[in-house]
């Protein structure tokens, strides 16, 4: 089977749009910090100009946002299509917004952050609560959700490449949600409301998890898999590709799932491979 390989010139550009994209940031900054009339005392005229030159980095962030939009879900081959350019494109400016150094003034207090994910496209609640330590590829396919919680090393992975390919989709984290450290969740993944996520599970790609289910820690969920209304997933549980899980159902902690199981309101299924429990006979 033939592989697309990203071209070199792909590349190339990119690199370039790296150094264009820093290039337009740091100048409206420093043209913005210059603009300003001299003032007295010196500290307060440093202060000002520090203000001015990181407004212009927040303004000069949207507009370049508002003018790539954002890019749409898909596969996309790595070839000279106009798909994955804009891809490129986007990710690109996220990658340039995401360097420590001009990332740093605002990522230090809370509300700084939400106002810089704002800059870049997301779509973050103000009443939304995340770590320092988040993990964003490109937060204009990124919604996060009021009362949301975000614990340190959470992934939000809005473009996954493959062999000769990319996977962009929107990633959703619902209302009232509490994520653990180190979840990963991947292009397509949405999490209904009030959900709870314990550390280290992996929600795969175009996973729906539907309202107040609990997943624990070390779950995995794999591509395509939609859980009901308040679904109970075990620690350490494998729910493999286009699994469906009804209302209210229980998946033991450990339990293996096997790939395009259907399994039915109220049930609880354990084992590997795992099945509907059933009841003791009685002698």
């Amino acid at each position: 089977m033939a592989v697309n390989r990203e071209p070199a010139r792909v590349r190339l550009l990119q690199d370039f749009l790296r150094i264009a994209f820093l290039g337009i940031v740091l100048a409206v900054m420093a043209a913005a910090a210059l603009a300003l009339p001299p003032a007295s005392p010196r500290w307060l005229d440093i202060t000002a100009r520090v203000i001015a030159a990181l407004a212009g980095e927040l303004v000069v962030l949207m507009v370049l946002r508002e003018m790539l939009r954002r890019p749409r879900a898909g596969w996309f081959k790595l070839t000279f299509n106009w798909a994955y350019l804009h891809w490129l494109l986007s990710s690109t400016l996220t990658e340039v917004a995401w360097h420590p150094l001009l990332r740093l003034p605002f990522w230090y207090l809370h509300m700084t952050r939400v106002v810089y994910l704002k800059a870049l496209g997301a779509d973050v609640a103000w009443s939304a609560s995340f770590h320092s330590h988040l993990v964003v590829r490109d937060p204009s396919l990124i919604h996060i959700g009021a009362g949301a919680q975000l614990e340190p090393g959470v992934v939000l992975e809005a473009g996954l490449h493959g062999a000769g390919r990319v996977r962009v989709g929107e990633v959703t984290v619902g209302a009232g949600c509490l994520v653990g450290a180190h979840v990963l969740m991947l292009p397509g993944a949405s999490l209904g409301p009030d959900v709870r996520v314990e550390p280290a599970t992996v929600i795969g790609e175009d996973v729906r998890v539907g309202v107040g289910c609990t997943i624990g820690e070390g779950a995995r969920l794999e591509r395509g898999v939609v859980l009901g209304s308040y679904v109970n997933v075990g620690t350490g549980a494998i729910l493999s590709e286009g699994v469906r899980v009804g209302d209210r159902a229980r998946i033991a902690p450990g339990a293996l799932v096997q790939p395009d199981t259907l399994v039915g309101e109220r049930e609880t299924w354990s084992g590997v491979p795992a099945r509907p429990a059933t009841m003791t006979i009685q002698r």
